[in-house]
């Protein structure tokens, strides 16, 4: 049997009497915390692309993280990369990539019989209740219903996609400006993410040649973290 996942919206009100009924009868596994934020393009092309890329800090220190969105199908793993100390967010800054969502989260992880239950708080978003099964969805379903969760409750999206927002809508058609290109020809790149790539990984090397140092980790973690964007923008 399949085990399953599945995320619930937790009201304010609601979160003390679940954390109460999960201290009274599960058993805490671990407490987490973490901040972070997500970064994309100006236009938000990884976004448009369906992915998210996220610098994240916790006990267990900083990470960049690419993850395609749920909500698109693809498998949710994504990649990541465990960076060192320095300037990461200035050096994704040189890669053409801008913070535009903050969140700071703190999870508790309860184990119930068999069931998994992560209670998470997002400064931003407010709280949640993930629960995991190994028996399947009617499992999930009947620990959900124990704790007072109804299917009017389940949440689809991950947080960090409703933090994301939606997809920025296609640019409208313009007038060609030359005869249209043959069938099955290849168009020629424009000025996008592969482009702000190449330039930052100049700018990279110049800092690494010419200014302080940022330490060869981060310099080896900014350098995977494009190719992360550009095995995206490659897969898309």
């Amino acid at each position: 049997m399949t085990a399953s996942v599945r995320r619930y919206r937790l009201d304010a009100s609601r979160a003390p009497r679940l954390l109460h009924e999960l201290f009274r009868r599960g058993r805490l596994e671990r407490t987490e915390t973490e901040a972070g934020q997500l970064f994309d393009s100006p236009d938000r092309e990884l976004r448009g692309l369906g992915r998210t890329l996220a610098l994240r800090g916790s006990g267990g220190g900083v990470e960049l993280v690419m993850r395609p969105l749920a909500s698109t199908g693809a498998e949710a793993d994504g990649a990541r990369v465990v960076v060192g100390e320095g300037d990461v967010e200035g050096l994704l800054g040189h890669l053409g990539l801008q913070p535009y969502a903050h969140w700071t989260l703190q999870a508790d992880t309860w184990a119930y019989g068999d069931a998994t239950l992560r209670v998470e708080h997002f400064d931003r978003l407010g709280w949640f209740c993930e629960i995991s099964a190994p028996e399947g969805e009617e499992q999930v379903a009947s620990v959900a219903g124990e704790f007072g969760f109804t299917e009017s409750d389940s949440e689809t999206r991950e947080p960090l996609e409703i933090m994301a927002g939606p997809a920025p809508s296609a640019a409208p058609p313009t007038a060609a400006a030359g005869p249209a290109p043959a069938p099955g020809a290849r168009r020629g790149p424009g000025i996008g993410p592969l482009h702000l790539l190449a330039a930052g990984g100049i700018v990279l090397v110049s800092v690494l040649l010419f200014g302080p140092a940022v330490g060869s980790l981060v310099a080896l973690a900014v350098i995977a973290a494009g190719a992360i964007v550009l095995a995206a923008v490659r897969v898309a």
